[in-house]
């Protein structure tokens, strides 16, 4: 499979996000939150400081890069963490689809060579490092405080998240963002206990919402009703707890590293 000097190469002047669903996750517009959940940290007095904890071919890592760049006077520094490794069931795999293909990326290698390829075109006033390793093998070692924003968007099983948002509250210093991605529906925790917590992905029999109740359900037990949009949450750290975060009206930007296609689509969709 490519190389990093193969995809160097052959892209020489863009990132590459395989032109599908494979490097674009998720809904687009959650990013254009993203960036305005960034502005909100503009008054800190230093670099902000930023944990992305799955960053699998640097989609999101990027968006927070510009976002560090363009909206805070301090820009700052991003920490990856991720396995690029497999993690899917037997089961999950042999079904096909998108973990079926997610499998193959990772085991040979082509996902964490996108990912450095990618970074090389990061804003250069951002400092971007990774550490290759499983969260709960990564985070312990990682200091508390340390963070002015933490977002999580790695496995999105219970047991995962759940263990990634008790990580984050320790990594997080008072004041910063604790976001992640995937929160496309949000129940009382009273009602997820009958959720399975070894899904990824499921539909609401009687909504028909596709969703990711692993993370519906460690994110309602952690937090409780969290300030979500398109599916992207935020929430301020404050003293002992946690507060909403008010994005509506706030200044968004369209990432540049936004395919051209995609970039037209979200103009059209806004005007």
């Amino acid at each position: 499979m490519s190389s990093l000097h193969e995809l160097a190469v052959l892209f020489p002047n863009e990132p590459y996000f395989l032109g599908n669903t494979m490097g674009v996750m998720g809904e687009p517009l959650r990013h254009l939150y993203m960036t305005a959940a960034v502005a909100t940290l503009e008054g800190l007095g230093h670099a902000v400081r930023v944990l992305e904890i799955g960053s699998w071919i640097g989609f999101s890592t990027l968006t927070w890069a510009q976002a560090l760049e363009d909206r805070v006077p301090h820009k700052g520094r991003i920490l990856c963490v991720d396995p690029w490794a497999s993690y899917w069931s037997p089961a999950e795999i042999q079904a096909g689809g998108v973990m079926a293909t997610m499998d193959f990326m990772a085991r040979s290698e082509l996902s964490y060579n996108l990912f450095r390829h990618n970074m090389t075109f990061a804003p250069p006033g951002v400092r971007i490092d990774h550490l290759r390793g499983r969260s709960e093998d990564v985070l312990p070692w990682l200091a508390d405080g340390a963070f002015d924003l933490v977002f999580i968007d790695g496995d999105h099983r219970y047991a995962a998240v759940a263990r990634e948002l008790r990580e984050a509250d320790r990594l997080l210093a008072d004041g910063g963002l604790l976001c992640g991605d995937d929160l496309e529906h949000q129940t009382p925790p009273d009602d997820c206990a009958g959720l399975d917590p070894a899904i990824h992905y499921m539909q609401d029999p009687a909504t028909g919402v596709r969703y990711h109740p692993g993370v519906t359900r460690a994110v309602a037990e952690a937090l409780g009703p969290v300030s979500a949009y398109e599916g992207f949450f935020a929430m301020r750290k404050s003293g002992g707890g946690y507060v909403p975060v008010d994005l509506r009206g706030k200044t968004a930007s369209i990432p540049r590293h936004f395919p051209a296609a995609l970039k037209a689509s979200i103009r059209t969709r806004f005007g």
